[in-house]
């Protein structure tokens, strides 16, 4: 059976609007490329440009694993979160004070929710605020007992992952 003329234009147009769709779509992949971010499990996964440059951790609690920045340092404790625009399910922040203490936590220039967790220096959870609101700011989030360590994730983990005081997180840095 031979085509009509009819036919033949209706396919040549086809293709023609096939081939325009396949070129956008790799345009679209190297622009994409070209202006994303690193392919880092951790940069994928936070909103901001400070934390992908600080040390990183494995925080383990129970069969959970979070890459977690680390802020071991009065600047990198004081900046915290601020500015982040999110963190995915497996990312955190860790931070390490010299001694235990009841470390106060606020939500100033944070950009979302947060579960935020106090643990003692065996690594036990001591304290949990859990669904704590940026708008909360300027109150001071404190754990009853003296803590070493607190882990912040995004909201809900502590609920999702059934979370809860008295259990006990392991950390492992990651070597640079």
């Amino acid at each position: 059976m031979e085509m009509n003329s009819g036919d033949k234009k209706i396919l040549n147009k086809s293709i023609m609007i096939l081939l325009i769709v396949i070129a956008a779509f790799v345009i679209v992949l190297i622009i994409a490329g070209k202006n994303g971010t690193k392919m880092d499990s951790f940069t994928d996964n936070v909103g901001q440009n400070d934390i992908s440059e600080m040390k990183k951790a494995i925080i383990k609690i129970a069969t959970k694993h979070l890459v977690a920045a680390v802020a071991d340092s009065d600047d990198t404790r004081a900046r915290g979160l601020s500015g982040t625009h999110f963190l995915n399910e497996q990312s955190g922040m860790w931070f390490v004070f010299e001694e235990a203490d009841k470390h106060g936590f606020w939500m100033k220039d944070t950009k979302f929710a947060l579960d935020i967790i106090w643990v003692d220096s065996s690594g036990k959870i001591v304290h949990m605020e859990e669904n704590v609101q940026p708008e909360s700011y300027p109150k001071v989030f404190t754990p009853p007992v003296p803590a070493q360590y607190v882990l912040e994730v995004g909201a809900g983990y502590a609920e999702r992952n059934d979370i809860k005081i008295g259990d006990t997180i392991n950390v492992t840095p990651i070597a640079p």
